[in-house]
């Protein structure tokens, strides 16, 4: 049986690339295209609302949060010695035959960690456990295996814990006593939590497209938008900016924070795209275009589905739109990076004049598509203050680094990394690159089977010269069975 790739893990003939959990429903509904990943910001689940890149290194002392075998582990960003770690435990077995799910947040000096049944808060300082929230589970979630916790959101003074029945439960975050639960989103969809608020995207009954605005203290809705079929959802959750709450979608909606009045949208006129992955940065709108993918053998998915639009966030007046197979990437200056999608055979990056749309540079990385039958890594792409730095599957390991106001070469630095080891998600911190390789061992996957693998290993690499200044031994984790977080750099 032919291998299926997991989200965050390399697949044949294609590239690896950074997940959330809005891409694996995206995976699910069999609608991903490949991109670079790009380590700029650090949100929390939220479209990017400000305007720098990675701050100015300072001299806060930062460690290294990860979690797997259902374990979260502080690691020393000086020498990547153990901190402290802590077990979790969680009150009923989960069925992990088919996946596994661990997470690892740090929060105003809290680390919070989920697993299928349990949602832990921990010290940053020493490990210990602050609190644990164990939700009752359903009849089915218990039969299934499923779990009881699908995903957490930190706001203000309330954590919230979403479920797989569409339940909601607002946590006091110093205490983890529970103040409220509720359904409120049987039919999924994305989430988010603002200043008090809870937004909720879902397709009613009808196809149509529903917005709940939920107060984050009571759990009671303020109002509802409602509009009438059109094209498709969108993935990314509701942002709010200067008073106005924006929506993905086909339309992209812009609402009125306190009565939920629509005051703009944006239509696509082919029905099967939708605006997704915004960003308001300097009063200006972002957003990148995808569609759902069903391809019939031989058939190559149309470069003009991947457009990036730029519109006055205010007026919703459209300022710019890109050439087809590209998204959106970053904000530098008066510029605008952007990137092409991992369907083109040429993967490059170029610089947009911000209100014009007008190409300034563009680099060409790779020049030579993904071949069927081997394990491929997508370019990792860092931008620290005016640099633009990518690390890139091929061999020897080298990383390069480019001025961002012209798109210059600056240098070329050899990355001592083992050439069998596939490039996975990096986080640049204080002159440092941390990043986390991976090799699978063992044979194609089977469901249940226990003789296959993914090895991992956290390197940290100095920017200045690319040498390795240490590695962590993450080790041989049993392939969708046994769960690893994604890694974060926090103090």
């Amino acid at each position: 049986m032919e291998k299926r790739e997991a989200p965050g893990y390399p697949g044949k003939g294609r590239r690896i690339r950074q997940w959330s959990s809005i891409a694996i429903v995206m995976l699910i509904a069999g609608i991903v295209v490949g991109s670079w990943t790009v380590i700029s910001r650090m949100a929390n689940k939220q479209p990017v609302t400000g305007g720098k890149n990675v701050a100015t290194p300072q001299n806060t002392n930062k460690y290294v949060y990860i979690g797997y075998k259902d374990v979260v582990y502080k690691l020393s960003e000086r020498d990547g010695s153990i901190v402290w770690q802590h077990a979790l435990k969680q009150p009923h077995k989960p069925y992990r035959l088919i996946g596994s799910s661990l997470q690892v947040r740090v929060e105003n000096d809290v680390v919070y960690a989920t697993v299928e049944y349990a949602v832990y808060a921990l010290s940053s300082s020493n490990g210990k456990e602050l609190w644990h929230y164990f939700p009752t589970p359903t009849k089915e979630q218990l039969q299934r295996g499923i779990g009881s916790v699908m995903d957490l959101f930190i706001d203000r003074s309330l954590v919230y814990v979403s479920s797989p029945d569409g339940g909601i439960a607002a946590l006091d975050a110093h205490s983890g006593i529970q103040k409220w639960r509720r359904i409120l989103l049987p039919n999924g969809g994305p989430i988010s939590a603002v200043d008090g608020m809870f937004y909720l995207q879902e397709s009613g009954p009808q196809g149509n497209h529903i917005l709940h605005a939920i107060d984050g203290a009571t759990g009671v809705e303020r109002w509802r938008f409602e509009s009438p079929i059109w094209g498709n959802a969108g993935f990314t959750p509701a942002s709010v900016v200067n008073g106005i709450v924006y929506s993905s979608g086909n339309p992209l909606t812009a609402l009125d924070e306190r009565t939920g009045k629509k005051l703009w949208e944006q239509r696509l006129p082919d029905r099967s795209m939708y605006f997704d992955n915004f960003h308001i940065i300097n009063g200006i709108l972002y957003s990148s275009t995808s569609a759902p993918s069903i391809l019939v053998g031989g058939q190559e998915e149309p470069l003009d589905h991947y457009l990036v639009f730029a519109f006055d966030a205010k007026t919703g007046k459209q300022l710019w739109q890109s050439p087809p197979g590209y998204q959106f990437l970053d904000v530098a200056g008066n510029s605008v990076l952007l990137q092409t999608v991992g369907i083109t055979k040429e993967y490059s990056v170029q610089a947009v004049n911000a209100q014009s749309g007008t190409q300034s540079w563009k680099i060409t990385l790779i020049v030579s598509p993904c071949n069927a039958g081997e394990f491929c890594f997508s370019p990792q792409v860092y931008i620290v203050e005016q640099q633009l730095y990518v690390l890139d599957g091929k061999q020897p390991r080298t990383l390069q680094v480019f001025d961002l106001r012209n798109g210059k070469r600056l240098a070329q630095r050899p990355i001592s990394l083992p050439e069998k080891e596939g490039i996975g998600p990096g986080v640049p911190d204080n002159g440092t690159l941390y990043i986390r390789t991976q090799v699978h061992e063992g044979g194609a996957y089977v469901s249940g089977s226990s003789n296959t693998f993914w090895h991992y290993v956290i390197y940290a690499i100095r920017f200045t010269d690319g040498s390795v200044i240490w590695k962590y031994e993450i080790g041989s984790l049993r392939e969708y069975q046994e769960p690893i977080s994604q890694m974060l750099v926090a103090s």
